[in-house]
Parts: structure tokens; sequence; C-alpha cells
């Protein structure tokens, strides 16, 4: 069932995906930055601010060397003003312990300075083609109606990220996760979701209960 559930959900994807700049890079800088711009904002934001900044910003080195009122100019439109000294920090910590390079390693990236589980996953994932399971809010939320689980409350439990990990093919993950979050945004909303028309429907164990 997991292979297809992950079959179907492509499928969807094909003819309802949602086009961001920052889906269309695998450069690990570019991820990083953007996946850290990406908590607490939308992706039609970043993607508003995406060219400006790294115009001004190309390189990891560039951003560790700018001035903070530079960075904030550039993000201002998101209104995270806490995020430029993040983003700052980040980038010194990636040119000062790993010559500029962002890491390849689950270990190395969670070290820096706001960076958790799941954008360490996530520039594995897009940047390095690795799979890893990579739970947001919006994943668990798809995960535990379909599969029939209990939500966790703040950070996903456990079982939602090998969920993640059954369910996601071994490759394309990239892809997959896309098709996951546009469908947790266009069908399995918050609230009142789009179960007449959500093709996962035959499979969702919520959706039986009821």
């Amino acid at each position: 069932m997991n292979s297809s559930i992950s079959r179907r959900l492509l499928e969807w994807h094909k003819a309802n995906q949602m086009d961001y700049s920052f889906r269309h890079t695998n450069d690990p800088y570019k991820i990083l930055v953007c996946e850290m711009l990406l908590r607490q904002t939308t992706g039609e934001q970043v993607a508003s601010v995406y060219h400006q900044f790294f115009d001004r910003f190309p390189s990891v080195l560039d951003l560790a060397s700018a001035r903070p009122a530079y960075v904030l100019e550039a993000i201002r439109p998101l209104g995270m003003h806490r995020r430029a000294n993040d983003l700052i920090q980040v980038s010194k910590s990636v040119v000062e312990r790993f010559d500029g390079m962002i890491p390849s390693s689950f270990e190395d990236l969670t070290a820096l300075r706001g960076v958790g589980r799941y954008i360490a996953n996530c520039v594995l994932a897009f940047a390095y083609g690795k799979k890893r399971p990579l739970v947001d809010t919006n994943a668990e939320r798809v995960l535990c109606r379909v599969l029939g689980m209990q939500p966790g409350q703040g950070a996903p439990k456990e079982e939602v990220w090998s969920a993640y990990t059954r369910v996601a093919p071994t490759k394309n993950i990239k892809r997959f996760h896309y098709a996951l979050i546009d469908f947790s945004h266009m069908v399995c909303r918050p609230q009142k979701p789009k179960c007449d028309i959500c093709p996962l429907s035959n499979s969702c164990k919520t959706l039986k209960r009821k």
C-alpha cells in the first residue's frame, strides 16, 4: 500500500505542482538558506526574494562577510528580522569549520546554529540526493491522516519519521516531498480537507473511520 500511496501522489502532482524558483536548484548553499527562510513563512514569500537575495549574496563566503543590515534589507519582505543574523552566523560557521563547503553529513549540518533535523535532511536530500525523511507539520498531517496515526505535539513523533521513510520512493525523493507539501496545501488542508477529490481517499484510514 505504501508504494501505491507514493505512486498516486506523484501522479497527482504532475497536474497540480506549484512552481517556485527555489525548487529548481541543487546548490546546497541555496537550499540551506531557503529552508531556513521557509520556517514560519510561505513558499510564495521566499520565492519573491530568491533572485534578489542570491544576486547580492551568490556564495556562502559573500553571506558570511555581509553586514547584517544588508542581509536584513534583502529579506525584509519576509518580516523575519532575527533571521538575518542567523543566516550570517551559519555562513560564518561553514566558512570557518568546513572551508566554505556546505556539509554533506547529518552530524555536521545539525551542528550548525539553527539547523535542525528537518533542514539538515532537506539539504541531504535535495542537494546530495540522499533518501532522508522530511517531516514538517504539513507532511506530518498528511501521513497521520492517511495512515491513521495520531499526530504528535510539537515535533513529529519518531513513528511519523519512520512512516515517511516507508512511504517515500527510493528515487525522486525531492519530487515526492514537493508533491506531499503541495498536496497538504491544496487537498489535505488543516481545516476542511477536500476528501471528495483526494487521490488517496481509498487508502486513507482516517476517512474510512468516518
